[in-house]
């Protein structure tokens, strides 16, 4: 079963979306992993949030079984080597596995349901599409039944959404499970904004988190929305 609440790992990496912050960031977590272990075990063990959306990296693979093997973990691949990255997911509590938005967006469907259909051979789990362009990927997919699990920008201001009434529309009626992503905007809307509007959309939802104090307020309001 997918875990409700995750912890993101995109702040870990330093990704685009955070701008300015984004170096700090990576210098922070990624050049010094046993940050990001500090913060995983933190986050586990004194707030009881065991879900991590984990991205198919090498150093946040390995901080993560360093903080704890049994995290429930949600993994996104295809960023670099599909083969290398599974073969790093093995062993771990893996709850589903996605292939990342630049795997899926503008890419055609019945390859991309190729390469769902080997990782759930494989892994026996259940798996899905991440999209970075939802308004455009994902009526491409509702009539194809390989994707378990979307995950999908959300945030009531519609950044990375595209057309954010369509994808409402689309994500009310849809039988996927669905994992809500960049609920703050890139850290541009406080948690109070964010996640009761992902929840209207979403079953589950992935956060970045930098920090403990931060892991408290976000996590504490997580949790009454999505616990």
């Amino acid at each position: 079963m997918t875990p409700r609440i995750m912890v993101g790992t995109s702040p870990f990496l330093g990704a685009g979306q955070f701008g300015h912050r984004a170096l700090l960031y990576r210098r922070t977590f990624y050049h010094r992993p046993e940050n990001i272990v500090a913060l995983l075990e933190y986050c586990a063990e004194e707030l009881g949030v065991t879900g991590v959306q984990a991205l198919a990296d090498p150093v946040i693979i390995g901080a993560l079984r360093d903080a704890d093997p049994d995290l429930d973990v949600v993994a996104v691949v295809g960023l670099r080597n599909l083969e290398e990255e599974l073969e790093m997911l093995e062993n771990l509590n893996l709850r589903a596995v996605l292939l990342h938005a630049s795997c899926v967006d503008g890419e055609d469907v019945g390859e991309v349901s190729a390469k769902l259909d080997e990782i759930r051979s494989r892994l026996d789990v259940p798996v899905g599409i991440a999209t970075h362009r939802p308004d455009e990927t994902l009526p491409r997919w509702e009539d194809k039944k390989t994707a378990d699990v979307y995950m999908v920008p959300l945030n009531p201001v519609g950044a990375f959404m595209g057309d954010q009434k369509a994808v409402e529309e689309l994500l009310a009626e849809t039988d996927r499970t669905v994992i809500a992503k960049k609920v703050l905007a890139a850290g541009s809307l406080p948690p109070e904004e964010g996640l009761p509007y992902a929840a209207r959309y979403a079953d589950a939802v992935a956060v970045g988190i930098t920090g403990k104090k931060e892991a408290e307020e976000t996590l504490r309001i997580a949790k009454r929305y999505f616990g």
